[in-house]
């Protein structure tokens, strides 16, 4: 019984509630942007992956990488509500953190 009272805890636990919608991991940053508002910061970097191998056509094995965009963007809803910071590999939403509460801005 515990463990299914916790359930809803640990599915919300990767999401954010913007007014009616909820945006979790997979969302594209355009719905987040249209739901969520503009973020209070955003950061930006690039990163490099290694991506497995691949086998040309003469039959040899290359190893892939490529760029990852990264944006991480924190909201501030305010000092009653928690902040969100979501992190953004190529335009996809792969985690979101809870952060303490907001603040008021100046």
């Amino acid at each position: 019984m515990i463990v299914l009272g916790c359930l809803p805890t640990v599915l919300m636990a990767d999401s954010i509630r913007c007014g009616s919608r909820i945006i979790s991991r997979g969302s594209s940053s355009a719905e987040l942007a249209a739901f969520c508002g503009d973020p209070a910061q955003v950061t930006k970097s690039s990163s490099y992956a290694g991506g497995g191998r691949v086998r040309g056509a003469d039959g040899v094995e290359y190893g892939t990488t490529g760029e990852i965009m990264v944006e991480i963007w924190t909201y501030n809803f305010g000092p009653n509500a928690l902040m969100e910071r979501v992190r953004i590999e190529n335009g996809v939403v792969v985690q979101i953190d809870s952060l303490g509460y907001g603040y008021n801005e100046p």
